[in-house]
């Protein structure tokens, strides 16, 4: 929530009148006010430098065959379901968040990872990447407490939970099938902003 001042404190301690680069590598997703955050930052460049880096996911992106149990599809629902994952599909966005933002030209360019052609090792190390942070996330979720209980969603994080616990090592296993594809991409772009001329 305090992102902006908290770069502007940074500015102000270290004698720093803007940034030629501002990197915003998986940050947008979680931040309450993304474009506007963005729009903010944007004032931050120095007229010299002038350019935001993004590298961002979407779930939108994930695919996986064959699923014939619809294992990643559940998944996918608690990436959903998890308001700490972040808004999980920012990356289709940051184009137009650029543009918007006064970029004078925005380059992008949709980076997917995938399975296909890797050994054993390298899909249960993507699965793992992708997805073993659940489990430590909805136990913490699915903790019998006052305050847990008090979430309108606690309920499903219980189900969830359990259904982690019960399904997960099929998930592994599923991964590491030689003929199991699953792909999941990001978007990586970056604009450069240049001074207005009518503004000086």
């Amino acid at each position: 929530e305090e992102y902006i001042e908290q770069i502007e404190e940074l500015m102000r301690k270290n004698n720093l009148n803007g940034f030629d680069i501002i990197d915003l590598t998986l940050i947008l997703k979680d931040l309450p006010e993304p474009e506007k955050t963005l729009r903010r930052l944007s004032h931050l460049l120095n007229p010299e430098g002038g350019i935001i880096y993004i590298r961002e996911l979407d779930d939108d992106y994930v695919d996986a065959y064959p699923d014939d149990k619809g294992l990643i599809k559940k998944l996918k629902e608690f990436l959903i379901l998890d308001d700490g994952a972040g808004n999980r599909h920012t990356g289709k966005k940051i184009y137009t968040f650029l543009k918007r933002a006064g970029a004078d030209k925005v380059y992008i360019s949709d980076e997917i990872i995938s399975t296909a052609n890797h050994k054993a090792g390298f899909q249960h190390a993507m699965c793992d990447n992708y997805f073993s942070y659940l489990i430590p996330e909805l136990r913490a979720l699915a903790e019998d407490t006052e305050e847990n209980r008090q979430n309108s969603n606690y309920q499903k994080y219980v189900d969830a939970y359990n259904w982690l616990l019960e399904y997960y090592d099929d998930v592994e296993s599923l991964f590491c099938s030689p003929e199991f594809y699953f792909r999941a991409g990001y978007v990586a772009g970056y604009g450069v902003f240049v001074e207005d001329e009518e503004l000086y």
